[in-house]
């Protein structure tokens, strides 16, 4: 059964005030809640780093 996301850790840091603005304005046109932008890019770096992980034991395995 899948955890509760209420019950995931958070992640706090800190942006400049201009920063914070813009996103905030970017989380309102879109319609998306800031954290949920966040963790959208999140994964997709995760799945971008894990291809690049796979390509490049691919390429070592085959110069072997």
């Amino acid at each position: 059964m899948a955890k509760d996301p209420n019950e995931y850790p958070t992640f706090t840091f800190r942006i400049s005030d201009d920063l914070r603005g813009w996103f905030k304005e970017y989380s309102q046109r879109t319609g998306k809640p800031m954290g949920l932008i966040l963790k959208e890019h999140i994964d997709q770096l995760r799945r971008k780093d894990e291809r690049a992980k796979r390509t490049q034991v691919s390429l070592s395995e085959d110069s072997q």
